[in-house]
């Protein structure tokens, strides 16, 4: 066992190593954000060398085309959308939990601003290859008015890459695979000082290597105390730090809280965190990749592959200006006794603007050569690289709302456009996953935390025409218990223990697991006119009833397919009933007056029989009336049958007949 200094040291010696193992990661990211930020003549060529040093921007336009940048919002926005998670009980019984389960989620998404932390994970997943969430239970996080009052909630936020570091030794895409992760961030002294209680804190100065810097603001001179680099190492194993009445109770999940990267300060720990001792512990971050890297838990990005056709785009934008620029101002040559040099410098600052009249001394020894302009090649070899940079990243015209010349039905522009998405898919299945393992820890960390009574409310899903739905939790009500004695499981809140049963050794009380799956799609919005235009053709023509055709006009799309087949369903047992009337009605045995149907007066009753009941109908009679010329007796034992039995025996008949009279 090691005393708490100890423990730190070894941290300390843990974080270095993996941040080391980090640099080569860190400095691409800083290229991306250069390329991200428009900053391209900055970028690194492949000697290492930036393309221009600051003598070498002063006499070029350094044309920028931030193409990059347009693709990577486009797929930040394309995967903006809210986000369904929808529990699924594993045990039967447990589905009125799941619901609730399901709507406590939405309630701490709310509370965490999931929104605005999904837009940052989605632009760190696709400017640097890697997006992280992190999911914990804060302490110091409280509040509620009244008998709602609480302390302590669960924080669902985004870490950023630069600020996350993993077992140096990890080398697959899961982070598990590792035996300690660390999250890093800079603090104010003030605050660290607050919340753990240390004083006298020595200031770090930020490193390079730890952050991907922004040159153009300058926050070294601001007039505060300073700042400290805090760090949270969680390691799996044996605890290394025990206070009095902790124990030794085998490999877990623990956590220590220390600061400093000059000088290193204890600040707190935890152990056994989330998960028993024993069990499969897992880091509270999960980790998704763009586009995997071979032996690292690193994923490459968009702006990855975009950085070498950006610059080449660049280049040739600039080809273009500099070649119009001779083409329009020219170059001016002249004899030394053409000018004098005061006439010179006037003509260099003002020979652009028109209207404008220069004293020279020699006019005749004066000429101005026009260049030719760009050729159309070079045009031509901007929109190349263009769609070149669409075809890496799985962004096309059409997906973007452009639509190509040749194709004008609306249909067929929506189908191209969910066909220009199919690269996005594996992007989706990465999302999808890390939502469902997001939820899978919340859930763990719901019933290990939620002790008492939580109120919580849902936006606009209210019954009765409500905007809000108002909810109580209380993990008391999900419990139950398994008896180690009998092997039955009950609620808790019916069991009731027998004198003598201890917990641990007679009973087990348990939440139940949940699976967790996410709802997230890449589909294109689609026009609510079109859907309208449809709805009303297929309206007309019969195809679909009045409900469905309403719901479309109410809300631009058709219903769910569930409801749809529900309905085709009914439409097929209704169409059965009438076919049987048909056929008692054919026989002369009429129809009970309890099954009778209302027919309005003057209505004929076959308008209402569709194409398969009326040849029932048509079909049934023949053979009735075959029956009767060839066995009269039959159609006596037919009548006295009851309707199921008739119309059974009418089936067998028409199949020995060949379907029908022949």
């Amino acid at each position: 066992m090691r005393t708490k200094e100890e423990a730190v040291e070894r941290c300390y010696r843990w974080f270095d190593l993996d941040r080391n193992a980090k640099d080569e990661y860190t400095r691409e990211m800083q290229e991306m954000y250069k390329l991200y930020k428009s900053d391209h003549w900055d970028l690194l060529g492949p000697n290492g060398i930036p393309l221009r040093n600051d003598e070498q921007k002063q006499g070029r336009p350094n044309v920028v085309e931030n193409v990059s940048f347009a693709l990577i919002e486009s797929l930040v926005a394309e995967f903006s959308q809210d986000v369904e998670l929808t529990d699924m009980p594993v045990e039967e019984g447990d589905e009125d939990a799941a619901n609730i389960m399901s709507e406590l989620k939405q309630f701490i998404g709310y509370k965490n601003r999931i929104t605005a932390e999904r837009e940052r994970w989605l632009r760190n997943f696709f400017l640097y290859g890697t997006g992280i969430w992190h999911q914990y239970w804060d302490e110091y996080w409280q509040g509620g008015r009244g008998p709602n009052r609480w302390k302590g909630d669960i924080r669902w936020e985004v870490t950023h890459p630069q600020s996350f570091f993993v077992d140096g030794r990890c080398k697959t895409d899961d982070i598990n695979d590792g035996r300690r992760v660390h999250k890093a961030i800079y603090r104010t002294t003030e605050d660290v000082e607050e919340r753990y209680g240390v004083k006298d804190l020595q200031f770090d100065t930020q490193r390079a290597d730890m952050m991907v810097e922004e040159d153009d603001l300058d926050i070294s001179n601001l007039d505060d105390e300073g700042q400290v680099l805090v760090v949270e190492t969680w390691y799996r194993g044996r605890p290394m730090i025990l206070d009095d009445g902790e124990e030794d109770e085998g490999p877990g999940l623990h956590v220590i809280w220390w600061c400093g990267d000059s000088q290193q300060v204890y600040l707190k720990h935890a152990n056994y965190v989330y998960y028993d001792p024993g069990e499969d512990a897992k880091f509270p971050f999960v980790v998704r990749q763009c586009y995997p890297r071979e032996n690292s838990p690193w994923g490459f990005g968009e702006a990855y592959f975009l950085k070498s056709p950006q610059i080449v785009l660049n280049k040739t934008s600039e080809m273009i200006l500099e070649a119009n620029m001779h083409g329009a101002f020219g170059q001016t040559f002249y004899k030394e006794d053409a000018v004098s040099e005061k006439q010179r410098d006037y003509i260099e600052n003002y020979g652009t603007i028109p209207g404008m009249w220069f004293p020279t001394n020699n006019p005749q020894n004066i000429q101005r050569v026009y260049g030719q302009g760009a050729p159309a090649s070079l045009t031509a070899e901007t929109g190349r690289i263009e769609k070149t940079m669409q075809t890496i990243v799985g962004r096309f015209d059409i997906s973007q709302g452009k639509a190509p010349g040749s194709i004008t039905a609306f249909r067929a522009l929506d189908l191209l456009a969910q066909r220009a998405q199919v690269r996005l898919r594996s992007k989706e299945m990465s999302m999808m996953t890390a939502y469902e393992e997001v939820g899978i820890q919340i859930n763990n960390l719901i019933s290990r935390f939620y002790e008492e009574k939580r109120a919580y409310r849902l936006l606009g899903q209210g019954e009765d025409g409500k905007r809000i739905k108002y909810g109580m939790f209380a993990v008391q009500d999900i419990q139950k218990v398994y008896d180690y004695n009998t092997g039955s499981v009950m609620p808790l809140k019916e069991f009731m223990p027998e004198e003598g049963m201890v917990e641990g050794e007679d009973y087990e009380v348990y939440s139940p697991e949940f699976d967790v799956r996410c709802g997230i799609t890449t589909t294109m919005p689609t026009d609510r006119a079109f859907y309208m235009e449809m709805a009303k053709e297929l309206y007309s023509s019969g195809a679909i009833d009045g409900e469905i055709f309403y719901y479309v006009m109410e809300h631009g799309k058709f219903p769910p397919w569930t409801h749809m087949i529900q309905q085709e369903r009914e439409k097929k047992e209704m169409m059965q009933q009438q076919a049987m009337m048909a056929q008692q009605q054919a026989m002369g045995g009429g129809v009970p007056p309890a099954t009778q149907p209302y027919i309005p007066p003057g209505s004929d009753p076959k308008a209402d029989i569709d194409a398969q009941a009326q040849a029932a109908y048509e079909n049934t009679a023949a053979v009735l009336e075959r029956i009767a010329q060839e066995n009269p007796e039959i159609m006596d034992e037919l009548e006295q049958m009851t309707p199921e039995a008739r119309a059974t025996t009418l089936q067998r008949i028409q199949e020995q007949l060949g379907g029908g009279a022949q």
